[in-house]
């Protein structure tokens, strides 16, 4: 079963919003046209659960992916 929730992407679109700045400086990752959160990591199932994790060519500062993680476990009432 995926990890889907619109409380996740509500509150990453709105910290994507606090780091307009970040975003406008750095190219979109692969073919997108714009450079968004939502690109920065996926989620997979594991043995332990849904599992977050950043993709390898993503430039995200590590206080944006600790602030990331942080909903994420929220969210998904897990720790990583």
């Amino acid at each position: 079963m995926a990890f889907t929730s619109d409380e996740f992407r509500a509150r990453l679109d709105e910290l994507e919003r606090e780091n307009l700045d970040w975003f406008s400086k750095y190219p979109p990752l692969r073919e997108n046209t714009v450079n968004s959160i939502h690109d920065h990591y996926y989620i997979y199932m594991s043995g332990a659960g849904h599992q977050i994790r950043f993709h390898a060519d993503s430039l995200l500062p590590v206080e944006l992916r600790n602030q990331i993680k942080d909903l994420f476990d929220e969210i998904s009432g897990q720790n990583l």
